[in-house]
């Protein structure tokens, strides 16, 4: 009997914690969602609602807003040039050094240039011979045909005087016709090229036309304008055309490199103006502008690659730093905005506080373009409202507020 009782009072302390909890509920749902006893009364253990919640708010306001998006990117150079030899050699001079700025033509390095010297001294010998050739033919037969032209007229006057004999005319106007006809041979071959002379003659041109190159190769300049970024050579050093033996890149102004989705690219146009942050070199923003936007897609990101380029200025920004660029994609004028931090969102509604008369109250809104602090707001605001950012979070419909913005 007495375990029973004991039983029985303790059913008791239990049926009566559950009343109270349940009247704490229900006082609750009846004031906004806050638990207390309906009397109020302190000392209870339960939130009276008398304690205003502090908040911060700010004016719904009409403002120009951009929407953009912020994409990551790689810094490059614009333009950039591996250096090596165009014929093998050993190495003789080197007029470089890592990190140079240099001028495109500047000489860079020379090669050993005894063999390919000698070789153009040969090849320059036997052209000459050629043409001293091709052209000694034309003159001695030039000479000749005038020769014997000048023969066989003066053989005619001393016959037409009666004084010369008709067999040595005869003689001579036969040399002469013969002079002749070699004569006009030899200007034709010169002409028409078909000789074997004049073969010979193109032949040998060619041959130096190559030492020549090939010489003027042993030294190497620099291709474009820029700063020595690798240095890989040395005196003594016998490189050929696969080595590699410097880069230079253009640090005058760089290239980010993005990706930018395909819901967006329509709207990016070559030409616009862009921020292009690098933390590296500054908290502020560089500006940028669009160089090239790719026409296809890029298979591995499934993005559209767009190049945008920055003026280097100091040349502070190296190749392969990384990099962020801010795109704004369109403007909206003098529309009503509020800050990012004073939404929230309840079964994907999206929601503010106003204040009226000091007790909070929630309202339902639709939004438009945002930037990373504002958000515009299509329906369900005014200008005269006051939203608040800070203190949302602890706050309900209905809830006491104190202002101190």
């Amino acid at each position: 009997m007495k375990n029973k009782g004991k039983y029985l009072v303790l059913i008791g302390i239990v049926t009566v914690a559950l009343v109270v909890v349940w009247w704490g509920f229900r006082s609750a749902k009846a004031n906004g969602g806050k638990a207390g006893l309906p009397s109020g009364r302190p000392g209870t253990g339960f939130d009276n609602n008398d304690h205003p919640v502090s908040v911060t708010t700010v004016q719904v306001k009409r403002v120009t807003m951009q929407n953009s998006i912020i994409l990551n990117g790689t810094v490059k150079p614009v333009q950039e040039a591996e250096i090596s030899a165009r014929v093998s050699g050993k190495v003789t001079q080197i007029y470089f050094e890592l990190g140079q700025q240099v001028k495109k033509g500047d000489v860079l390095f020379k090669l050993d240039d005894h063999d390919l010297r000698l070789e153009l001294q040969q090849t320059e010998a036997a052209l000459k011979v050629i043409q001293t050739s091709l052209s000694s033919s034309l003159v001695t037969a030039e000479t000749n045909y005038l020769d014997a032209k000048r023969q066989y007229e003066r053989l005619k006057r001393l016959y037409d005087k009666q004084i010369g004999s008709k067999q040595e005319l005869e003689l001579a106007e036969s040399a002469y016709k013969v002079a002749e006809e070699n004569y006009k041979s030899a200007k034709l071959a010169e002409q028409s090229g078909t000789t074997n002379a004049k073969a010979q003659l193109e032949k040998a041109r060619l041959a130096y036309d190559v030492a020549k190159t090939q010489l003027d190769y042993t030294v190497v300049r620099a291709p474009i304008s820029g700063t020595i970024a690798t240095k890989d050579i040395k005196i003594g050093q016998y490189v050929s055309s696969s080595t590699t033996v410097a880069t230079i890149v253009d640090l005058s102004s760089l290239l980010v490199e993005t990706d930018v989705p395909e819901d967006k690219i329509n709207q990016l146009h070559v030409g616009d103006q862009v921020e292009v942050s690098v933390k590296a070199v500054s908290n502020q923003p560089l500006a940028g502008k669009i160089s090239a936007i790719a026409p296809a897609v890029n298979n591995t990101t499934l993005n559209y690659p767009v190049k945008v380029r920055v003026p280097n200025q100091q040349n502070r920004l190296k190749s392969g730093m990384f990099a962020t660029v801010k795109f704004n994609l369109n403007q909206a004028e003098q529309v009503l905005a509020i800050p990012i931090a004073s939404l929230g969102e309840e079964d994907g509604r999206k929601f503010v506080y106003t204040i009226n008369k000091g007790i909070a109250a929630k309202k339902f809104i639709k939004t438009g373009i945002s930037d990373s602090k504002m958000v515009q707001v299509t329906a369900g605001l005014s200008e005269e409202d006051q939203v608040v950012v800070k203190g949302v979070n602890q706050l309900k419909a209905g809830s006491k507020v104190r202002n101190v913005k």
